[in-house]
């Protein structure tokens, strides 16, 4: 079993590699996903305030 994990490691790096890039690039779109949700929540409660300001 040993074996067929050095191998995978190591024998096959392609594999890994578009593992990883796989991993990296999902973590990566959770993380604009969030914050273009925070940044649109954001600038709404500032547009909101501003209006309350106004009137």
């Amino acid at each position: 079993m040993c074996d067929r994990h050095e191998e995978a490691l190591h024998g096959n790096s392609q594999a890994a590699v578009r593992g990883l890039t796989k991993a990296v690039n999902a973590w990566a779109r959770a993380i604009d996903a969030f914050m273009a949700e925070r940044i649109d929540a954001e600038r709404w409660r500032r547009d909101r305030f501003r209006r309350l300001m106004r009137s």
